[in-house]
Formats: C-alpha cells, sequence, structure tokens
C-alpha cells in the first residue's frame, strides 16, 4: 500500500496531492536528519517515514489553522479600528472577571 493511501485511509478524506507530496519531501528530509544525527537503522524503514509523513500533515493542517485565524483576527481588527476596546481587570476573587464599569460572573 502507498503512503498517499495509507494517509488517505487514516485521514477519512483524500489529501490533495500537493499535500501527499509535501508531506513525503518533508518527512524524508526529516527522516535524513534524524539517521544522520542518530544513526539506527530504523529510521530509514518505511514504517518511520509513514510516521514521519503523518506527522508533516497534522503540523501542516495546524500551521493552515493557525495562520486562518490570524488572517480573521487582522480583519477583525482591522473592522474596528475606531472601537473601543475595554481593558479588563481579571480578578480570580470568588470566580469574577472585573472591567472597568461592570463585572462579569463566571459560570
Amino acid at each position: 500500500m502507498g503512503i498517499s493511501l495509507i494517509l488517505t485511509k487514516k485521514y477519512g478524506h483524500e489529501l490533495m496531492p500537493e499535500q501527499i507530496d509535501m508531506a513525503i519531501k518533508s518527512a524524508k528530509r526529516k527522516q535524513q536528519r534524524i539517521y544522520a544525527s542518530e544513526g539506527k537503522p530504523y529510521i530509514l524503514e518505511d514504517w518511520y517515514l509513514l510516521t514521519l509523513a503523518e506527522e508533516a500533515v497534522v503540523e501542516r493542517a495546524f500551521s493552515d489553522l493557525t495562520f486562518a485565524l490570524c488572517e480573521i483576527k487582522k480583519e477583525q481588527l482591522n473592522a474596528n479600528v475606531n472601537r473601543p476596546v475595554p481593558t479588563p481587570y481579571f480578578s480570580r476573587v470568588e470566580g469574577k472577571t472585573q472591567y472597568k464599569d461592570k463585572e462579569i460572573v463566571n459560570g
């Protein structure tokens, strides 16, 4: 079974060819660095490459999600440039979060 098929089955949806290529290239580079550092023969086995490719897919998905959330936050900040932002004063006394003019009770 090829790496692309295994990754597709593991994540429950078909990965784009670019995602698979990126994951395999990243995994091979990481595999070579690890082997050069540690020199253990099992590092060059296919199951190890597959594990590194799986990590690359997850890392890339997390990176893409983080980037997208930052872009959304940036758009929100740009849209609210002229709106005043409340300055919170956090108090853990009795589970309350206090702002200058009001108090919010955390449930």
